[in-house]
């Protein structure tokens, strides 16, 4: 009589296969019960690797002209430093100290969200000198010619006069001269005018420093002559250095 051959059922066929499973799986456990502090220690290890890479590229990572960053906080900043954020790093595109004749003072807003960015303003008591404040920061990615280009388009200023590529207190500057009418409360013209001199002074980074200088207020009549600006505006130029 021939022998039948075994086929095991269908539910057999699951328990083995659960089994072997289980097998694996308390292998697995094994493993890991035997190994799991050197496995721990080295996937902290690997973590901790991989953070002091990434922070050792944003530490000693300068493009030419930036400053070092740890943290994306950027080092080295002085009290006289123009910082200007440029895509993912700080520049210092320049160095501006307190004219003689003229104090720091409060430019009444914020001008830019980035704590790091540096910006100064200062102004005079003396009201009978021709610039009687200004204001100092720098413009990314623009040069001078390019903002004079803006500028002397943008309507808003009754008299325009520009130059380009003069000599200023040892810097290559680009300026516009301009008058404007002062408007008070419900944007009515108060019948005073103040004078401006917009200067340009080009710096690392394909990027600007802009040295904003503003007369007080006066008649027409008595305002400051672009001569008289540029005259004063030579002896502010020499608090600037540029890299």
């Amino acid at each position: 009589m021939a022998k039948k051959n075994y086929r095991p059922t269908a539910a057999a066929r699951k328990k083995v296969e659960e089994q072997k499973q289980a097998a694996k799986q308390a292998k697995r456990l094994a493993i890991w019960q035997q190994y799991k502090k050197q496995i721990i220690i080295g996937a902290v290890a690997a973590v901790v690797a991989i953070v002091l890479l990434i922070l050792a590229i944003d530490f000693f990572y300068m493009p030419a002209g930036s400053l070092r960053t740890f943290m994306g906080k950027p080092s080295d900043i002085t009290e006289t430093s123009i910082v200007r954020g440029i895509g993912k790093h700080y520049y210092e595109l320049g160095n501006m100290t307190a004219p003689e004749g003229y104090a720091p003072a409060d430019y009444g807003m914020e001008l830019s969200s980035d704590p790091y960015e540096t910006y100064f303003y200062y102004e005079t008591e003396d009201k009978t000198r021709a610039i009687n404040n200004i204001y100092v920061s720098g413009v990314e990615n623009k040069k001078g010619k390019d903002m004079l280009d803006v500028l002397s388009t943008s309507g808003l200023y009754e008299t325009v006069n520009q130059k380009e590529d003069v000599q200023m207190a040892g810097h290559t500057v680009n300026y516009l001269y301009a008058t404007s009418p002062a408007y008070g409360e419900n944007s009515q013209p108060t019948g005073e005018y103040y004078s401006m001199l917009i200067i340009y002074a080009d710096t690392i980074a394909d990027s600007t420093v802009l040295l904003n200088c503003t007369s007080a207020l006066h008649l027409p009549e008595e305002l400051p002559t672009e001569e008289a600006m540029l005259a004063e505006a030579e002896v502010l130029l020499a608090s600037l250095q540029l890299p």
